[in-house]
């Protein structure tokens, strides 16, 4: 390989490091901090990192054109944050090749590493029921909060994998929680509608998103942070409005 086509490589990498990174829902200045150590680690002294919500923008010196990835979607998922760390780190250390590190980051992309849709469901249910203890419920209403819980989440996740639109995907999972916990309630399988709600309607709450969100705004990263603080934002109307047009009305 020559040196034009390594410098193309290695461009590349970094741009699919930064993009990966950016889609799987890390933090802002992760993903400019890994681009530039690889950067620097493969030459590129001067290079010129921008991230947004939406755009990986990277400037590799002064007599190159800069290179812009479009990120299109945005999800959370921690294990394939890890595994990129890892090929970015390999590559920082020299541990393994340029190609190595862009065919390993283009294997975790296609790469389906999520949990089984079973487990996805069954874990917020269970964490639903969990949440009635934290929040000092009693046990009676347990089961009641792992039913709403598991329902609502599968409900988000079917409705999400076919619309694609968070927003509508909370609401109707919200409205699903409520229904369950009004209907356990009425039936003498709960007490405490509140509690049940809040212990099932919690697997729904982005706390990763309001995390990485608050620090970028503490970092100053207002172009990332606001997106994301709306997000989240978005999320707690769906959540609360899905809620109040049962219990209300």
């Amino acid at each position: 390989m020559n040196k034009v086509e390594n410098e193309e490589l290695v461009i590349k990498c970094i741009l699919l490091v930064g993009t990966l990174l950016m889609k799987s829902g890390s933090e802002t200045y992760r993903v400019q901090d890994t681009m530039r150590d690889i950067a620097l680690s493969k030459g590129f002294n001067n290079s010129r990192i921008t991230v947004t919500s939406t755009k990986v923008i990277f400037l590799p010196g002064t007599n190159y054109e800069s290179k812009t990835i479009k990120v299109t979607k945005r999800i959370t998922d921690l294990e394939k944050i890890s595994r990129i760390n890892s090929v970015s780190l390999n590559l920082i250390k020299s541990k393994i090749t340029i190609k190595e590190a862009y065919n390993a980051l283009l294997y975790i992309d296609k790469t389906n590493i999520s949990l089984p849709i079973f487990a996805q469901v069954v874990l917020p249910a269970l964490a639903s029921g969990g949440f009635i203890v934290l929040f000092q419920g009693k046990y009676i209403d347990i089961p009641a909060a792992i039913l709403a819980g598991g329902l609502g989440y599968g409900t988000f996740l079917m409705l999400f994998k076919l619309t694609n639109i968070k927003f509508i995907s909370d609401f109707i999972a919200s409205v699903v929680i409520a229904l369950v916990a009004l209907g356990a309630t009425k039936y003498g399988l709960g007490t405490d509608i509140e509690k049940i709600i809040v212990g099932s309607v919690m697997p729904l709450v982005p706390g990763i998103t309001i995390a990485n969100g608050v620090r970028d705004l503490v970092t100053g990263h207002f172009v990332v942070a606001m997106p994301r603080c709306a997000e989240s934002c978005l999320t707690a109307l769906a959540v609360g409005s899905g809620i109040a047009s049962v219990v209300v009305f």
